[in-house]
């Protein structure tokens, strides 16, 4: 896996790209979920109580690329960790109700950078700006010019090893990874 040619390809600002608040946008990725299996109520905030409820994804006003980060999360998590509230993590930052995390701070850690660079590659492959969440996330430093000491490859890699990713970073669709 060439990890520089792929995040050469998600910092090109010059792609025309669907914008992430677009409803179009919203309705592609609520039927990637739907794809992978994820529950979500459009009638629930997180913000009137939780990210992630041990079943349904609560996304009523949620930017797309939001989305992308909890469904990121949802293929990530174990079975078990699929029924804990916000998947055993602790509280996300748009919850109102407070969740404890089940997991340590270093495997927390770890986690969500996985789910951040799935939910990037998700927004990638859907054809959305990428470059707005790398910024966000921490990834890119200096204005965007370069990558943080933060260590997107190796994410990269374990979502790899995992079988969530090819070998040129595109999710895994779920009935592809049955097939293996």
């Amino acid at each position: 896996m060439d990890t520089e040619k792929i995040k050469a390809r998600l910092v090109d600002q010059q792609r025309t790209l669907v914008q992430e608040g677009r409803p179009e946008a919203l309705g592609r990725v609520l039927d990637l979920c739907t794809e992978y299996g994820m529950l979500f109520d459009v009638s629930l905030s997180p913000r009137d109580s939780i990210n992630w409820t041990g079943s349904t994804a609560n996304v009523k006003n949620m930017p797309a690329e939001n989305v992308l980060h909890e469904l990121a999360h949802w293929v990530i998590a174990s079975k078990e960790e699929r029924l804990l509230p916000d998947f055993g993590l602790g509280e996300g930052p748009d919850s109102k109700t407070r969740s404890r995390a089940v997991l340590g701070s270093k495997q927390v850690d770890s986690v969500e950078g996985m789910a951040s660079a799935l939910g990037i590659l998700f927004q990638f492959a859907l054809g959305m700006e990428t470059y707005g969440t790398l910024l966000s996330h921490s990834w890119l430093t200096g204005h965007g010019s370069k990558w943080s000491d933060l260590n997107f490859d190796e994410h990269l890699r374990l979502l790899y090893e995992r079988g969530l990713i090819d070998a040129g970073a595109l999710p895994v669709s779920p009935w592809r990874r049955q097939v293996k």
